[in-house]
């Protein structure tokens, strides 16, 4: 008998491994990326990235844009500072946004998800 729960708790082991990559946490999301441009608006600054690389989470788009507030100099600076790739780490914030670029320090996704910036990571040469 012991024989029994032994195999089949190693076929459960084999099969959860190859399931451990595909495990995705939809409440955060990490995005290599590099800022093509920007713009300023009334509220802030509005960066365009084209997508190098999703890292962490589900993102399905190959561009994006950035919204840092005015208030906002950390991640501001950090990105106006960016000579190449950067690595930014968002959470997830509201889901059915009604507009592509909202008053926050993050961005909208094509599927109208809002991600919040929590770190930017700026490439180590």
């Amino acid at each position: 008998m012991t024989k029994f729960w032994v195999i089949i708790l190693i076929g459960t082991l084999w099969a959860c491994e190859g399931n451990q990559a595909v495990t995705k946490d939809s409440m955060l999301l990490k995005l290599e990326l590099v800022p093509d441009r920007y713009m300023g608006i009334g509220y802030g600054e509005v960066y365009s990235c084209h997508v190098l690389e999703v890292l962490e989470g589900d993102f399905a788009s190959d561009s994006l844009l950035i919204t840092i507030l005015a208030g906002d100099t950390l991640n501001g600076n950090k990105l106006a500072a960016a000579k190449g790739d950067l690595v930014i780490r968002f959470k997830k914030n509201k889901e059915q946004e009604p507009y592509q670029i909202m008053p926050i320090s993050g961005m909208v996704d094509p599927k109208k998800t809002s991600w919040l910036i929590t770190e930017i990571e700026l490439e180590q040469n």
